[in-house]
Formats: C-alpha cells, sequence, structure tokens
C-alpha cells in the first residue's frame, strides 16, 4: 500500500451527529495507478494534512481527538442497524426488536457462506 499526495480542492462538507464530518475531495484527472493507489486506501485510518497553496505557511491547527478505527465486524453490525432503523422508518414488515433482527441476518449471511463452501467439498 502507498500513500498518495495531491493538489485537491475541499467539496461538500456535511456534520455528522457524532460531532464529526464527512467531506468530499475533487482531485485533478488521475492515472489508473493512481486510482488504484487511492482505492487501497479506502477505510484505511489516514493522517490529512490540508494547506493552502496560496498561503503554505499558513498557522495550522490539529484536530487532537483521534477517529476511532472499527473492526469490519463492527462496521457490518453499524451498517446493519442503520439498515434496520431505515427499514422501521420506512414502516416495512421487519422484526422491530433489533438484537432478534440482527441475528436472524446474520444467520442468513452464515448459511449464505456455508451454501458456497458446498461448491467446494470433495
Amino acid at each position: 500500500m502507498k500513500g498518495i499526495t495531491a493538489v485537491v480542492t475541499m467539496g461538500n462538507i456535511t456534520d455528522k451527529k457524532d460531532g464529526s464530518l464527512s467531506f468530499r475531495v475533487d482531485t485533478p484527472e488521475v492515472t489508473n495507478e493512481e486510482l488504484a493507489d487511492l482505492r487501497n486506501l479506502k477505510h484505511e485510518a489516514l493522517k490529512l494534512t490540508l494547506t493552502p497553496i496560496n498561503l503554505p505557511n499558513a498557522p495550522m491547527t490539529t484536530v487532537k481527538a483521534e477517529k476511532d478505527v472499527l473492526t469490519p465486524s463492527q462496521r457490518l453490525r453499524n451498517a446493519l442497524f442503520a439498515l434496520h432503523r431505515s427499514k422501521l422508518e420506512l414502516k416495512e414488515y421487519i422484526e422491530p426488536d433489533f438484537e432478534i433482527w440482527y441475528r436472524n441476518q446474520m444467520e442468513s449471511f452464515i448459511d449464505m457462506i456455508k451454501a458456497q463452501l458446498d461448491n467446494y467439498k470433495e
């Protein structure tokens, strides 16, 4: 995995419920190799420094809090929680108790993986 440096412009900035921000960065045109390097960084914890080109010696502000780095299983549970909440808000007929619904979803996922394993049995 490689790091990457590029001149970018900042796009939309969104306030999130937990007090953090999400923002979009627009790059210049990138090569296929640069694109691959960028994609390899997706979901990685990164250090970001933003310096205006026209003010290279601008004073810097450091955000002291660190972003929690979640495991893939924690990310999956969070995504399932958001999906469950969305389905309930849209009044879809699903199990209202998240823990029961979550266990059922995980069992379905496990069954799907087991079915794929059957293709590799002798």
